[in-house]
């Protein structure tokens, strides 16, 4: 298998482990998100690979709203069932502790690691505008004005369904990376304000 191909396998799992912090296991219909058409499989792959691997693809916003459609009519008909608030409440829990779970210690400085890995990650590209306020050894500052995950879940009226299930496993994502790593969610767009302001702090 060729790097590039190597790489692009890689992209799509991570996106697939990243895209939804609760945990809950799905599929977008879209292994290949880089790409605008269908894929067509070279030789080698057609003798070897079982159909279900074929690629079909969407945009971004294609996938999310295609998958997360489905995820928020089962939490609104849960909703109907529990009651909102104790959904929210479970949806929190659920999302911190499956992040919690990803433990990712590094040695020397976790929040570094954490800023280099956060930046590197092209997907961001395609699903956030943000900028970067503060970068220390300690802080690490960011302002998301566009936010595809708070655009699909807004759209559909479900921000705190978005903010419970998506934003809260972020705290707990940071302290995968170590228990040192605090993350304050200061603003939200999920929460209906005009853009998200994040503050990951490190206590060596």
């Amino acid at each position: 298998m060729s790097s590039i191909k190597k790489t692009l396998k890689a992209n799509r799992r991570e996106f697939l482990t990243t895209m939804f912090p609760a945990g809950t296991i799905f599929c977008l219909g879209c292994p290949s998100l880089f790409a605008n058409n269908i894929t067509i499989p070279d030789q080698a792959q057609q003798n070897n690979d079982h159909k279900f691997q074929n690629e079909y693809c969407r945009t971004h916003e294609e996938a999310f709203r295609w998958r997360f459609g489905y995820f928020i009519d089962q939490m609104e008909i849960l909703s109907d069932v529990l009651g909102k608030d104790k959904l929210i409440e479970l949806l929190k829990t659920a999302a911190y502790k499956s992040q919690l779970k990803k433990v990712n210690h590094k040695a020397g400085n976790p929040l570094a690691h954490f800023v280099k890995d956060f930046k590197a990650n092209e997907f961001h590209d395609n699903t956030l505008t943000y900028e970067v306020l503060e970068e220390s050894d300690t802080e690490f500052v960011i302002k998301t004005e566009e936010c595809l995950w708070a655009k699909t879940f807004l759209d559909r009226k479900a921000g705190d369904i978005g903010y419970a299930s998506i934003c809260c496993g972020e705290v707990g994502y940071a302290k995968a990376y170590s228990p040192t790593v605090n993350l304050e969610l200061i603003k939200n767009l999920m929460l209906g304000e005009e853009y998200c302001l994040k503050r990951y702090s490190f206590e060596a």
